[in-house]
Parts: C-alpha cells; sequence; structure tokens
C-alpha cells in the first residue's frame, strides 16, 4: 500500500491474495484463525496512514482488546514488495512506544496472566474437561509465554528489528550478557516446543497443539518438561522490570 489511503481496487486484489493464502496455510495445517485475526479480514487491509493511525490509537488507549491487537500485529514483518513501508511502520511503533512507556507496563501485566504450564507441584497442568481433557495445552500453556515474554523484553531494548522469536531471544542474549543464559535458554526451549508441536501434529493429523503426555516417551516427557523451565525465570525478570510495585 501507498502512503495515501487504500483505495478499493488496490483493497480488492490484496484480500484476494490473502485470502488465497490463507486457504492454502489452512490446507497444509495453519487453521483459519477462530477469531478471524487473519490477513483475509478487510479490517487489516490500510494503508500506511492508516497503519500509522491505528498503532496510535492502540498505544495511547490501551485497554484489553487493543493490548491483544499489538501483541498480534506488533508480530508483523515483510516478505515481498516495499520493505520501506513496513520499515517506516515499525520506526512509528518504536517512536510511539518511547513517548507512552507505560504501555510496556500493561503488556507486562498482559504476559504474567498468562497461565503457568506446572501446578504447584510441579506437574503438568492438564485440560480438566472438553474434547481435549487430560492433554497438555502446549500454545497456550508453554510457547505463548514464551512469545510474549521475548516481545516486550525485545520492544523495550529498542534493538534490530526481529518478528522471530527465537531471533529476539538471541538477540537479547547479545544485547544483555549478564541474561544471556536465560534468553538463550529460552531460545532453546521455543524451538523444542515448535518441534513438538509440529511432530504431534502429525502424529495426530491436527495442528499439534493439544498433547496427551502418556503417548509420550520417558525421553519426550523429559525434554518437555526441560524445555518449561525458562519460563518461570523469564517472567520473575518481566515483573522485576514492569510491574509497578517494583519499578
Amino acid at each position: 500500500m501507498n502512503n495515501n489511503l487504500a483505495i478499493p481496487e488496490i483493497k480488492i486484489k490484496c484480500l484476494r491474495l490473502a485470502k488465497e493464502v490463507s486457504d492454502i496455510l489452512n490446507e497444509v495445517g495453519y487453521i483459519y484463525c477462530p477469531a478471524n485475526m487473519m490477513a483475509s479480514n478487510p479490517e487489516y487491509c490500510l494503508s500506511l496512514k492508516e497503519w500509522k493511525n491505528t498503532f496510535t490509537k492502540w498505544i495511547y488507549e490501551p485497554g484489553e482488546n487493543e493490548i491483544l491487537m499489538c501483541s498480534i500485529f506488533f508480530d508483523m514483518r515483510p516478505i515481498y514488495g516495499h520493505y520501506k513501508l513496513a520499515e517506516e511502520l515499525i520506526e512509528k511503533i518504536h517512536m510511539l512506544l518511547q513517548s507512552q512507556e507505560i504501555f510496556l507496563h500493561f503488556m507486562a501485566n498482559n504476559v504474567l496472566n498468562n497461565p503457568p504450564p506446572f501446578s504447584f507441584f510441579r506437574n503438568l497442568i492438564l485440560e480438566k474437561s472438553g474434547e481435549n481433557k487430560d492433554c497438555f495445552d502446549i500454545k497456550l500453556r508453554a510457547m505463548l509465554p514464551l512469545i510474549d515474554s521475548a516481545r516486550i523484553l525485545y520492544l523495550d531494548k529498542k534493538i534490530p528489528f526481529a518478528s522471530n522469536t527465537v531471533k529476539r531471544f538471541i538477540s537479547l542474549a547479545d544485547d544483555e550478557p549478564n541474561n544471556a543464559e536465560l534468553y538463550n535458554m529460552a531460545a532453546d526451549a521455543y524451538q523444542i516446543l515448535m518441534h513438538f508441536r509440529v511432530t504431534q501434529g502429525i502424529k495426530s493429523g491436527n495442528n499439534g497443539r493439544y498433547i496427551l503426555p502418556e503417548k509420550l516417551s520417558k525421553m519426550e516427557r523429559l525434554q518437555l518438561r526441560n524445555a518449561l523451565q525458562p519460563i518461570d525465570e523469564i517472567q520473575k525478570l518481566i515483573r522485576i522490570r514492569y510491574v509497578p510495585g517494583n519499578l
């Protein structure tokens, strides 16, 4: 999109392409978002000017929905076309965050609200009812806490742009030698969790989000537990840095 408001013809072409891509992704296992947060949603087919205005509103008037939207769209990355448009928008986002630092504290509270993977007695917390009863939700309880943590720590550093969770942790490790070991552990953990989800999805013929621990080998269960270890330490770090009582 150019700097002017998107004209109908451009929107039609972009949305047609977005639907085709979404359909293909759904066929290979990246299922449609139930909340319709996809490129095929006309609400997200905007011009650069419209996106700048949208992010300004989200960051300066943060509510639960605005924080959720930022958490999603802060992970954007250009893949084709005029990269400078995306770079200009990313620069705008960093400027907004610098002038509205309290927004990161709102995001931190959201990160700390992620449900933990372990119970008080260090057992995996499994689904208690429904079709996924006795399964472990690897997306909600393992991957999402790492994704959200990497995002807020990375945005606060204002270091070179990366939208990938692993790359964010690696960049943070380079920027913070004192916490490098923890960040590298988190990067490794996320890759292991991704591998778990993909392999379990292939075995189950679904998206691999829900894992039945009893079907894992002893080695796989150990690998899974080890991959979950950095989550608590990362969240402690975020609590110290961003929770108001620790400011």
